[in-house]
């Protein structure tokens, strides 16, 4: 799933930035982003695919992506948002044919955001869904390898399913037609990581953010990421967060 499948977002921030020459490691963060540049440039690297954003492209950082940066001379606004339904790579590239049209949505959203008077947040929603429409209608977004093609029934399965208990390489194989050996192959030749290893990877982030929210309990935690044992996911979690669940969660929720 991309963010032109997703219908469930809640704006965090609108910003804008400058940089003149500015290289930066980014952790993987629980927020998405969405960026238009006015000027400049930026290179992006992340599990081994390299992605350039250009002067009047809109950008789409999914949570959950660690990825390193190289910019120049860059002015963008960018929008930070929190979405249930998007972890992970890939990133997207979009170009549009209404330029003008485009930086005026992300112009309104950045102003009205900053005033902050009553409403605001639901009057840039409201910009927000308009500017995704436009997206659609008028997309000349980035073009898939063959090999993108090949595996894309199974990643965007995976983007919407990787809490299912169930789901499995074999059947996620079977999608496109091709042997588990060489999908797993594919996979990790395109994303850099096993589909295995992709899946457990978005089950922690998920689990990071209901984490986060401190609205639900461990072993609700547990269900929901996908992880059918409780201990499994607890021992799981703390090798790979180095914390245990409740001490992540205490991390967040301390003064509530």
């Amino acid at each position: 799933m991309g963010l032109l499948d997703c219908y469930n977002f809640e704006i965090l921030d609108v910003l804008k930035t400058d940089r003149k020459s500015d290289e930066a490691y980014c952790a993987p963060r629980f927020w998405s982003a969405l960026s238009f540049r006015i000027s400049g440039h930026s290179n992006f690297s992340y599990n081994g695919e390299k992605i350039l954003a250009d002067k009047n492209s809109v950008l789409f950082i999914p949570a959950g992506i660690e990825f390193h940066r190289i910019s120049k001379n860059e002015e963008l606004i960018a929008i930070h948002m929190k979405t249930d339904t998007i972890y992970g790579p890939p990133m997207e590239i979009f170009y549009n044919n209404k330029t003008l049209l485009i930086q005026d949505y992300f112009m309104q959203m950045y102003n009205i955001w900053d005033e902050k008077l009553p409403g605001y947040k639901h009057k840039v929603t409201a910009i927000f869904h308009m500017l995704l429409f436009e997206l659609c209608r008028n997309n000349n977004n980035f073009a898939y390898s063959y090999n993108q093609l090949l595996i894309k029934p199974a990643t965007d399965y995976i983007n919407t399913n990787f809490n299912d208990p169930n789901l499995s390489i074999n059947e996620l194989a079977k999608m496109c037609n091709i042997s588990t050996e060489y999908f797993r192959k594919l996979y990790k030749e395109i994303y850099g990581i096993s589909p295995h290893n992709d899946i457990l990877d978005k089950k922690i982030k998920k689990a990071c953010y209901l984490l986060q929210s401190g609205y639900y309990s461990i072993s609700e935690v547990a269900e929901k990421a996908g992880f059918q044992n409780y201990k499994y996911f607890s021992t799981f979690f703390r090798k790979r967060m180095k914390v245990s669940p409740i001490e992540y969660k205490n991390m967040f929720n301390s003064s509530k």
